[in-house]
């Protein structure tokens, strides 16, 4: 936290030469990424016996220990878990670090620790907007020094929509190639078309210990988000002035991570009966894109057209293929559900159409897909169902 680079590296054996070049590299990374607050705890500890290979002083012992690294980042309302095995060399009374490790997180029993984070595994390059840090390999053609300008606009507007709600105090940006998007936080490949996304790091205490979110019907489920990460696929986006409207559409994802458990984890309920609405989360950042793009009218159009062949069973696109792999059926959907914000901000103002997202995305789906729920909220709110599903209406077609 002090920024003493000689004092983590002290602790490593000076002869494991690959060891302190990978411990100096995640140094420079964590603290490129603003740590906020940093804790180290041991979880157990064994011995692995006396090491193997020249080097080594006789008598010497190598222990292994489960260290977790309880992390809050700017971009972070708390703490996450970043597990590591250190193995120790113990020489007499001297004891050094041998090696350091990150854990596969399918391999823990014990919390959800990050999986293939970049600043574990390769050495990285930053720059600021703000309270916005841009992260990229240093072997990567994007440079993070390009894409402050709009980082910062992207951050000023998300922002200013979002006034003063619940958030982080920053955003963490990094940019990928398609190959590494797939890789990093141990993605799937059902992310291969798109150019950016959210990961969401779930809380932890300072010691390590998941946070158990007691469930209710009305409420949270088990887990809780500690904060994001925004990946951009650049691979896909090429330059900044490509990248900045889905940076504001994933910014929009990212102002409240304390609103995504339901959207991020699709497993928490029975069938899914207690998932938030897709097209709540979605939308809501489409929105924010459309203002940030300002392209209403074509992506109006771009519904027109499109209305005999995907118009939705309900209200609004439901939760099955919403993320349809056709590319024309998952924009349409995208931006029909963008339009019931629309439609919110003409008659109520920005902070009115925030008020309503936070109501409609602490729902269960059941509760958001039919006029005779939806209604509820809306007048909660001071809007005029009628007037409201008439703009909407005329917005879509």
């Amino acid at each position: 936290m002090a920024g003493d680079e000689q004092a983590w590296l002290s602790l490593v054996d000076p002869s494991q030469t690959e060891s302190v070049t990978a411990e100096r590299m995640r140094f420079r990374n964590l603290r490129a990424m603003r740590p906020q607050q940093f804790a180290l705890t041991v979880n157990s500890v064994s011995e692995m016996g006396e090491p193997a290979g020249a080097g080594f002083s006789k008598g010497a012992t190598l222990h292994k220990a489960r260290i977790h690294a309880a992390v809050r980042y700017e971009a972070d309302l708390e703490f996450s878990l970043q597990d590591y095995d250190y193995v120790f060399l113990q020489s007499g009374r001297k004891i050094s670090i041998a090696s350091v490790k990150p854990v596969d997180a399918a391999a823990a029993t014990y919390g959800n620790p990050v999986k293939n984070a970049p600043w574990d595994n390769l050495p990285l390059r930053a720059a600021y907007a703000g309270s916005v840090t841009i992260l990229a390999p240093e072997d990567s053609k994007w440079d993070p020094a390009n894409f402050t300008a709009i980082a910062a606009r992207a951050n000023t507007l998300v922002r200013g929509i979002w006034g003063q709600h619940k958030a982080p105090k920053g955003f963490m940006v990094l940019l990928a190639t398609t190959e590494q998007k797939l890789q990093w936080f141990g993605a799937s490949s059902d992310l291969q078309t798109a150019s950016g996304y959210v990961y969401n790091p779930e809380i932890v205490d300072e010691k390590g210990s998941p946070v158990v979110i007691p469930p209710k019907l009305d409420g949270p489920p088990e887990r809780s988000m500690a904060g994001s990460r925004i990946i951009l696929d650049m691979d896909r986006l090429k330059t900044p002035e490509a990248a900045e409207r889905v940076l504001a559409h994933e910014m929009a994802h990212a102002i409240a991570p304390h609103l995504m458990p339901r959207v991020a984890f699709l497993e928490t309920s029975p069938q899914g009966i207690l998932n938030s609405p897709t097209w709540v989360a979605e939308g809501f950042a489409e929105w924010v894109e459309i203002i940030s793009n300002k392209n209403l009218k074509e992506r109006s159009a771009f519904v027109g057209r499109n209305w005999a062949k995907f118009k939705p069973a309900g209200l609004l696109p439901a939760n099955d293929n919403f993320y349809a792999a056709n590319s024309d059926q998952r924009s349409f959907n995208y931006q029909v559900s963008g339009m019931f914000f629309v439609a919110a901000e003409r008659l109520g103002g920005r902070a009115k159409t925030v008020q309503l997202y936070e109501d409609l995305v602490a729902q269960p789906v059941f509760v958001a897909d039919s006029r005779s729920f939806l209604d509820g909220p809306l007048s909660k709110r001071g809007y005029n169902p009628d007037t409201f599903w008439s703009t909407f209406n005329s917005l879509l077609k």
